[in-house]
């Protein structure tokens, strides 16, 4: 695919642009914490973990891009977060915490069950005994199942100088290797710009199985921010666990 599109700004910039400095969500990990010691895996341009702290929680942000933890330090200006540069599946900040957080659908960004596995390794030494891991999944529906012929307008935004891009996408699913792949289309006044993501698509039961094999438990399953019951059909999940009890 050749990219003809040459949006305005860095990376971090252009990924602000699109889905905003800040996570709407807040509220959500606010009301679930007990305790002040939160940890942002993949926290990119600190759009969680910025306004956790600015409620007063002592905030920990971890991301393997120096570009997107330069960026979230930036915006980040006095406030005391630590930033560390790190990989979700290989990481000891020796310390724990109350709340650790996993946002957009990074936990299937990763390859392989086996990676996904190691993250919850690490999540699980770093959870103080009574903390909670917060997590979303998309969930594999039966539209998601059928894919998508054509692009589909998804939504609009406006880059550094101004300049209005439409993002459009469709998707395909491979049921050998349970993988979902977006095909990403934003397209401007000078071109279209063309990119993917892939996700891997680990059943619930499955990842409810790799929480217990690594000592942690689903406490909740919510289908939306909005702490809506988990169904069936629902379009994610949020997935909220802890340590085993005894």
């Amino acid at each position: 695919m050749k990219n003809k599109l040459q949006l305005e700004g860095s990376i971090a910039d252009i990924f602000d642009a699109e889905f905003g400095d800040y996570d709407s969500n807040i509220q959500f990990y606010i009301d679930l914490i007990e305790g002040d010691k939160i940890l942002d895996l993949s926290c990119g341009t600190g759009r969680t973990i910025i306004p956790l702290s600015q409620q007063g929680f002592d905030c920990v942000g971890l991301d393997s891009s120096r570009t997107l933890l330069n960026h979230a330090t930036e915006k980040a200006g006095m406030l005391p977060i630590t930033f560390v540069l790190g990989d979700m599946r290989r990481f000891d900040l020796h310390q724990r915490f109350d709340l650790i957080l996993l946002t957009g659908h990074t936990f299937q960004s990763f390859a392989t069950i086996s990676e996904q596995q190691r993250m919850l390794r690490c999540v699980r030494r770093h959870l103080n005994a009574d903390g909670l891991f917060v997590f979303q999944m998309q969930n594999l529906t039966a539209a998601l199942m059928h894919g998508d012929s054509s692009y589909a307008f998804w939504h609009a935004f406006k880059d550094k100088q101004g300049q209005k891009i439409k993002v459009f996408g469709k998707r395909q699913y491979d049921s050998d290797d349970s993988t979902l792949t977006y095909r990403i289309k934003r397209s401007g006044q000078m071109g279209d710009s063309f990119s993917e993501m892939r996700l891997l698509l680990t059943p619930l039961d499955d990842v409810v199985e790799a929480l217990q094999n690594e000592g942690m438990e689903v406490v909740h399953l919510f289908s939306d921010y909005q702490r809506s019951p988990h169904w069936k059909e629902a379009d994610n999940i949020i997935v909220v666990a802890r340590i085993l009890l005894d």
